[in-house]
C-alpha cells in the first residue's frame, strides 16, 4: 500500500494543455475515484500515474518518492483496463499467473497466490478455461485477479465496468468494494458514472476540463457541492436549475421563478444571500427533494403547481417531467397517485433543500453554518 500525491501535475499534447497543474493527496489504503464527463482528463491523469503517459510537468509521489520518471514496471502498480486485455491462448490460471512468472516466482507461490485471488473473486472453478469460454463479468474478474496476485502498492482501474450490463455492474461494484474492505489497498479508480463513484469511493475527485473541481467524501459532495457543475454531476437524476431573481421585502428574501412561483429563503441564510438581492441567480433543487405526494405543505416550504409532461414509472415512485419557461425539470412522484401527462400537480420542497447559485461564477452559495444540515436521501 502507498500514499499517492500529485503535485502541480500537468499534461500537454503539443500546444494543447489537457491537465492543468492539479494537486491531489490520496491516503494510504484509500479508495479514490476520479469522476467527470468524457474529455475531463481523468483517464489521462490515471495513465500518468501508471506511467503510460509522459508527464509534462509536476510530480507523482508514492510514499514521498517521485515516480514520474520510472517505467511502469518499476512503480509497483497493477492496472485493470476496460477491455480486460486477457491473453486468448492462455487459461485463466496462466493469465492470472503471467506477471508472477515474469518475475520468476516459484510454482508453489504462484499456485498459492492465484488460488487466494480466485477464491476471493469466486472463479476457482474457471481456472482451466480460456477467455473465450467466459462471460464479460467472468473476464473482468480474471482481469482483477491478475492484478490482485501482484500485491501492488497501488491498484489502478480504468472504467472497468463500462462494458458490462446494469446487473453485472451492480454485482461487480459489490465485489470491488468487498475486496477493498478486505485488503485496504490504495485504489485509484476512473469512471464517468457518478453512481459508481458514490457507491465505491472513500474520496471522490470531480474533474472538469483538466481541473479538479472538488474533492470530498460522497455525502459531502452530495450535500455541499461547491459549484453548479458538481451539483449537477453528483446525484441521479441530476439537480434541477431554475433561473430566478432574488428579491427582498419586509418579510425577508425570496426567489421569484416566474409563473407565480416564489421561494421564501430561510432567515438563517439571510446574511449569505443578502448580497444577491436584486440580482439574477439560479435555484437548484434535487428531484428527490421536489416531491409530489399527498402530505400538506410544511411551513417554510416552497410549493409549485405545474403540468405533468412525461411520467416514468420506477416501481415505488415515478419520475415526473414538467416544463417551466420552455425548460424541462424533474420531480419524484408518489406512484400511488399515478399522475398522467397533462395533469396538474402540486410539488413541494423544504426551503432548506434549495441551493442558491451565482450564475456568473457558477459557485454555490453556502451559509457557514449549513455543514450539519440534514438532507433527505432518496434510495
Amino acid at each position: 500500500m502507498a500514499e499517492v500525491k500529485l503535485v502541480a501535475l500537468e499534461k500537454k499534447f503539443g500546444d494543447i494543455s489537457v491537465i492543468h497543474r492539479i494537486n491531489l493527496d490520496i491516503a494510504d489504503g484509500e479508495f479514490a475515484v476520479l469522476v467527470g464527463p468524457s474529455g475531463c482528463g481523468k483517464t489521462t491523469t490515471l495513465r500518468m500515474v501508471a506511467g503510460l503517459e509522459e508527464v509534462t510537468g509536476g510530480s507523482i509521489l508514492f510514499d514521498g518518492k517521485a515516480v514520474e520518471r520510472l517505467e511502469p514496471k518499476d512503480r509497483d502498480i497493477a492496472m485493470v483496463f476496460q477491455s480486460y486485455a486477457l491473453y486468448p491462448h492462455m487459461s485463466v490460471r496462466d493469465n492470472m499467473a503471467f506477471s508472477l512468472r515474469m518475475k520468476g516466482v516459484s510454482s508453489a507461490e504462484k499456485k498459492r497466490l492465484v488460488g487466494i485471488a480466485a477464491e476471493m473473486l469466486g472463479i476457482t472453478d474457471l481456472l482451466d478455461r480460456k477467455p473465450r469460454q467466459l462471460s464479460g463479468g467472468q473476464r473482468q474478474r480474471v482481469a482483477m485477479g491478475r492484478a490482485l496476485v501482484r500485491e501492488p502498492k497501488v491498484f489502478l482501474f480504468d472504467e472497468p465496468l463500462s462494458n458490462l450490463d446494469a446487473a453485472l455492474r451492480a454485482q461487480m461494484r459489490i465485489e470491488i468494494k468487498r475486496i477493498h474492505q478486505r485488503l485496504r489497498t490504495t485504489i485509484i479508480y476512473v469512471t464517468h458514472d457518478q453512481v459508481e463513484a458514490m457507491t465505491l469511493a472513500d474520496k471522490i475527485v470531480v474533474m472538469n476540463g483538466g481541473h479538479i473541481e472538488q474533492v470530498g467524501d460522497p455525502l459531502t459532495l452530495y450535500r455541499r457541492p461547491v459549484s453548479r457543475f458538481v451539483a449537477g454531476f453528483i446525484g441521479s437524476p441530476k439537480m434541477n436549475f431554475f433561473p430566478a431573481r432574488l428579491l427582498a421585502d419586509e418579510s425577508g428574501l425570496h426567489a421569484d421563478l416566474g409563473e407565480g412561483i416564489r421561494i421564501e429563503m430561510p432567515q438563517e441564510r439571510d446574511a449569505a444571500y443578502r448580497p444577491y438581492a436584486g440580482r439574477s441567480v439560479e435555484i437548484g433543487i434535487r428531484p428527490e427533494h421536489l416531491l409530489d405526494d399527498a402530505r400538506p405543505i410544511d411551513s417554510g416550504a416552497v410549493a409549485m403547481d405545474v403540468t405533468v409532461d412525461v411520467v416514468e414509472p420506477l416501481g415505488s415512485t415515478s419520475l415526473l417531467t414538467f416544463v417551466l419557461g420552455g425548460t424541462s425539470y424533474t420531480a419524484i412522484g408518489d406512484v400511488a397517485l399515478m399522475r398522467r401527462p397533462g395533469g396538474r400537480v402540486r410539488l413541494r420542497a423544504a426551503a432548506k433543500d434549495i441551493y442558491l447559485i451565482d450564475p456568473e461564477s457558477g459557485r454555490v452559495v453556502h451559509p457557514a453554518d449549513d455543514a450539519s444540515t440534514p438532507v433527505r436521501l432518496a434510495i
